[in-house]
Parts: structure tokens; sequence; C-alpha cells
């Protein structure tokens, strides 16, 4: 029988009055029993392949005399840290301080069988839809959300304060135009919104509806005499508001 592979041993036995009231020998005898214990997997009874183990092969077992465990077990059950009963010594905080490995194994088995009833067979998983788009264009929600979070962090306190208080929809747009322009950085976002805060963030005219766009017309060029003329004419106006 292979019993347990580990035991909880709580930090609070130095502290542990009853076993401070015990020799040195009989505290040694007692974290050996505790471990034998384990691997017996009883209970905190001496039991082994459903036999009750005497007290020379107990005492074999955690590699001391006979009648040195016979003393050790007397302190031991005088300081209430083992009792015995119909089927021998049994260490008493056993169940209080132990895992029930029974129930353990019930219920990772439970959480097996649940977890076999939502994916059967990891080969089987499939993706509801595959994903048709370019690579260009293809970006996992992951990633998307980290570009958003470095973008914040480049930010200030109080402009990412001002971002998300009053103007949330600024981080979406902020994207849009980096992605646009092929550059979907976590420094170019936050270059963007800076920007916007600082000098305002202005609207695209937008063109009024059934208006034309009237060709923008050339300035005449005045060549020879009119130049003359027009530069005299200047010259006389200057000197009128002197």
């Amino acid at each position: 029988m292979s019993g347990r592979p580990w035991i909880k041993l709580a930090t609070t036995k130095i502290d542990d009055a009853r076993l401070a009231m015990c020799s040195d020998a009989a505290q040694r005898d007692y974290l050996m029993l505790y471990m034998l214990a384990g691997r017996l997997d009883a209970d905190g009874l001496f039991i082994e392949n459903g036999r009750q183990l005497s007290d020379d092969e107990i005492a074999f077992k955690i590699r001391v005399k006979a009648s040195r465990l016979k003393a050790s077990i007397g302190e031991m059950k005088k300081s209430r840290l083992i009792h015995i009963n119909g089927k021998g010594p049994q260490i008493m905080d056993w169940q209080n301080e132990q895992v029930d490995m029974n129930k353990k194994r019930e219920r990772d088995r439970e959480y097996q069988r649940k977890h076999r009833a939502v994916r059967p067979d990891s080969e089987d998983v499939r993706p509801d839809s595959e994903d048709v788009r370019p690579d260009s264009e293809r970006v996992a929600p992951l990633e998307e959300s980290q570009i958003r979070r470095e973008s914040l962090l480049l930010l200030s306190p109080a402009q990412r304060e001002l971002i998300t208080s009053k103007h949330p929809h600024w981080m979406d747009d902020a994207e849009k135009i980096a992605k646009a322009k092929g550059k979907p950085r976590p420094q170019y976002i936050a270059g963007i919104i800076k920007n916007w805060i600082v000098e305002g963030r202005r609207k695209p005219r937008q063109p009024q509806r059934g208006a034309v766009k009237k060709p923008a017309q050339k300035q005449p060029v005045l060549t020879g005499a009119a130049r003359d003329k027009a530069l005299k004419a200047a010259r006389s106006l200057v000197e009128k508001s002197e």
C-alpha cells in the first residue's frame, strides 16, 4: 500500500503545549509516527493491508526500540496527542489536520467527468467561423486590447482621466486613424491623442449638400504700363494717408 506521498504538518506544532511537554525523544517519535500514519493512510491509525500493526512492527518502521516507543506513546497519551482505542494507537489531530484523500479523489473524478462532458476531445474542437480576412487586417482581440493598454500607459494620469471620463471615443478614433495609416502602434496612437488634448480636435469640414465647388479664379498679372499705373496709384494712396 503506497499511501500518501505527503502530509500536512502545520507550523503551529512549534507552539503546541502538548508537544512541548513531551521529552525530546517523544517529540521525535511523534513526528515519525505522524509520517508513518501518512504512509499507511488509515485515518491516523497504524493499520497496513487491513491488519493492525504490533508495537514491535511500528517501532521497527520508525527505527526505534520497542521499549522506547512504549515510553513515548505513554507520554503522548498523557499529553492527548495519541489515544488508544480498539484498533490500537491513533493520532488525535489527524482527521482535523489532514485532507480526506477519498473525498479529494472523488472531487477530482467529478471535475474530470464534467470537463470531458464540456470538451470530450480537444481535437474535435473547431472554431465557429473561419477568419477569411487578409493577414494585414487580421488582428487578434488580445493584441488589440494590449495595444490599447500600452497606449493608455503612455499618457499621463491626467490625460488618461480626461480620455476615460469625457472623451472615451477618442481612443477608438485614434486607433482607426493609426490603422488606416498603417501605424497601429501605441506610440503613434498616444501621439494622436496628445495632439488632440493640446491643440484641440478639429472636425473635418463637411461639404454642404447641393453645393457646387467653383473653380478658383486666377488673379490677372499686370505688366508694362498697367503695372506702372497701379504702382503710381498705390504710392499716392500711401502719401495721402501719411
